[in-house]
């Protein structure tokens, strides 16, 4: 009985939170860099202007062809804090050594993060994680198909062609990195010692 009330409980709270998803609220435990959860409505994000600011720089260094390693260096040079240290900063959370010792150390995924974030136009991506079950909580990614994607819940931070520009740029990047050490006669020359199949 115990179990069945459990796992009752648990598919409520999921379809809650998708119905929420698909009417366009906020249902993220903390709103992403350059957003603040709106103090009116918790499930509606606001711009942070100086945390927004960096986002704009961020996407228009990355355009503007330095890489995520070269942003690292960028930010930290102009002693831009991260976003942990920020919070840190503001609400005393996260006050852990490394975040106090190394305030301005971004992190290669977490500018990853922010340049992949569709939110930042102003659309609102849910459902992008599951839970295998309700006993267990380790989060699954979903694939895009079933990703809940509400357009224009709030305002945007860059334009839809600079967030496209931003992924295209990843995207040539990516492969680039991939190919970057096929030998120069690959696909030419065979070793006549290779078993055919």
């Amino acid at each position: 009985m115990n179990e069945w009330y459990a796992r009752d409980i648990s598919e409520k709270i999921r379809i809650a939170y998708k119905t929420k998803a698909i009417n366009g609220d906020f249902t993220g435990p903390t709103a992403p860099y350059g957003y603040a959860k709106d103090p009116e409505n918790r499930n509606h994000l606001v711009i942070e202007p100086k945390q927004a600011k960096e986002v704009k720089e961020i996407f228009e260094l990355y355009i503007a062809g330095l890489t995520i390693f070269r942003i690292i260096k960028y930010l930290k040079e102009n002693h831009v804090l991260t976003p942990r240290a920020l919070t840190n900063k503001e609400t005393g959370k996260y006050n852990l050594p490394f975040t106090i010792r190394y305030p301005y150390d971004w992190s290669y995924k977490t500018i990853q993060a922010i340049l992949s974030n569709e939110e930042y136009t102003g659309n609102l991506i849910s459902n992008k994680h599951s839970t295998i079950s309700y006993k267990n909580k380790n989060l699954l990614l979903n694939t895009k198909e079933k990703w809940i994607v509400s357009k224009s819940t709030h305002e945007a931070i860059i334009s839809e062609e600079t967030y496209q520009k931003a992924q295209a740029v990843m995207l040539s990047r990516y492969r680039k990195k991939a190919t970057k050490n096929i030998h120069l006669f690959m696909g030419i020359i065979r070793c006549e010692n290779v078993e055919e199949h």
